[in-house]
Parts: structure tokens; sequence; C-alpha cells
């Protein structure tokens, strides 16, 4: 049970009519501007205001979430104050690509063979991501090195057969120049790991995988448009969207609000529900939100009024009832 929400840069409950804001839950359906959210107490369906005081809640114990998807309007059960567990929040990481290096610029890291030596010339990459689990896919390139082919030559047709290998994808560069050369290897495929050999004239070379001169550690990032849109249809398996192919389109198929090539802030939580007896329950819904990485005032708005619903008033006052029920 988990809600995905992904909104726009819009104004915090943003009145598609023109108001400033949508001020009733009653109203969302009809007036909420596609991409934006509101978050309403549960008790009277008011929004909270964007400018907060613990006054304002001292006696609220539920909130609602609501939110437009391209024209659809969602809400969220009403959220308990007290049950909301591990809030999380976090900002884009660009991910970064792994760059493997073989051989380096200088003579004492240069691949080290010499214009006038004959044999194979190798290099294995290979994907070492998951090597317990999965067969490991490989990307070879060998070139016969022929007494009359300069090294640079040689260089220039492996890279060429690396850039060709598509079982493996990887970009390769020529780094150095006469005689000291070397190659960077790049995977394009995010969180992938590569392992390298060389063989023939290459065996026992330089090889650089852990960051160590031109090769470059992998960074998963977070916030990326892909893993956005994907975590957001998985999500909407809540609101109906099977993925059946035995049906229509028009049955399992949803709207989705990422756009691509935007990247993301995440706040999520998720709520544990009351116990109807003594024993633990696994039944605790999740939560994620994805605030455009460039709406400050937007994200400014939803951390203040879940820091007062989640961390402070509530706590405050939750030894005893202040207010009528």
């Amino acid at each position: 049970m988990e809600n995905v929400i992904v909104v726009k840069d819009l104004l915090y409950a943003k009145d598609k009519a023109g108001a400033t804001s949508v001020a009733l839950l009653s109203s969302v359906q009809d007036d909420l501007e596609n991409g934006a959210i509101g978050i309403y107490f549960s008790r009277g369906g008011v929004l909270i205001p964007a400018i907060v005081a613990d006054a304002d809640y001292l006696d609220e114990k539920d909130f609602v979430i609501a939110w437009n998807v391209n024209g659809t309007v969602r809400t969220t059960k009403g959220i308990q104050r007290r049950g909301v567990q591990v809030f999380n929040e976090g900002g884009y990481i660009a991910p970064v690509m792994h760059v493997v290096q073989a051989g380096g610029t200088t003579a004492a890291i240069s691949f080290g063979f010499a214009d006038s030596d004959v044999g194979d010339v190798s290099i294995r990459v290979a994907d070492n991501t998951f090597t317990g689990m999965y067969a490991t896919t490989m990307n070879n390139a060998s070139v016969y090195k022929k007494a009359s082919m300069t090294v640079e030559e040689t260089v220039d047709l492996l890279i060429a057969k690396l850039n060709a290998n598509t079982m493996l994808p990887v970009t390769a560069v020529k780094i150095g120049a006469a005689p000291d050369f070397g190659i960077t290897i790049e995977s394009t495929t995010r969180g992938q790991i590569l392992s390298l050999t060389g063989e023939g004239l290459l065996q026992g070379m330089n090889r650089d995988v852990d960051g160590t001169n031109a090769s470059v550690l992998p960074v998963n990032g977070a916030g990326v448009d892909e893993d956005v849109l994907k975590h957001e249809e998985d999500g909407s398996i809540y609101w109906g969207n099977s993925f059946s192919r035995e049906l229509t389109t028009g049955w399992y198929s949803q709207s989705m609000a990422t756009i691509q090539g935007e990247t993301y802030y995440t706040i999520s939580f998720f709520e544990e529900l009351q116990r109807p007896y003594g024993g633990e329950t696994n039944v605790k819904p999740a939560f994620t939100i994805y605030v455009p990485d460039g709406a400050a005032t937007l994200l400014a708005v939803l951390l203040g009024i879940f820091g007062k619903l989640i961390g402070g008033a509530y706590d405050s006052v939750s030894s005893a009832e202040p207010g009528d029920d």
C-alpha cells in the first residue's frame, strides 16, 4: 500500500480557477491545479496553512494529502499523525557512471608494448555488478598487432571494437600521447560495476577501477527522472493500474506525472496503523512525495508543514487532550 506523489513546481494547493489556493478538501476535485499538492486536516477538511504555528495543530489528529495527476485528483486516506514513522528527505544526487582505466599516460603505467612488437592485443571488460547472481556479460575486444602497425594505430582499433560491442555497451576513449597510451572505459548503465583484464601483449597491464588516476567510482544517484517514473508506475498499482495484458489500455493505463529530464527532491515516510490487539501489525502504508529539485518555495512549505505535523506540536500535547473532540 504505497502512495507515490509526483508534483510540479506550483504554488502550494494552487487553485486552477485563479484563487491563491484551494482552501477546502471538498473542493479539490474541481479546483486543484494539475500538478499541485495540498495537505488538509481530516476534521473539517481545511487546508493546512503554508505559514504554520503550533496552535494550528493542537487538536488535529489526522491529515489528508490531495494532488492532481494530469487532471485526476487523488487523495490519501486520513493519515494519523502519531502513527507516522521514519520520515526521510533527500535532495537530487547526479548519477555517475563507473569509469575504468587500462594502461596510462606515463611510462610507468602505459600499455608498454612497442611499435615493433607483434601479437594479440586484447582487453576484456565485464559487468561485475551481479556476478554472484547472474551470468557475467562481457565486452571482448582483440586486435592482432602487426609489425607495420604503430602502438597508436593498435589502440585506435582496440577502442573501435570496444565501442562497437552491443552485448556490454561502453564508451572507450584514448588517453596519452606517443609512446605512452591508455584507454578509459566508461559504463553506459547507471549503477553498473565494471571489471577489467588484459591479455596477449596487454597481459599484466595497469588496471585502475577504484577511482585512482582517470578511473571514476560509480554513484547511483537519487531523484533521477527514470527512477522516479519507475517508482510512480509501481505505486500506481494501488490506484488500480494492474498492467494486465489481457485488458484494454483504457483499463490499466494510468497517466504519470514524472517529467523526462526533471530532477527531484524526495520526501518519504510511512504510517504505522493502530494495533487492534497487543501484537505487531505489518500494515504500514508508505508515502513518497517527489518535488522538482528547483521548487524551493513549495519544498519549504511542505517541509515546514511536515515538521509541525510529525515532529513538534502533536508530541507536545499528546500526553493530554487539550481540545474538544
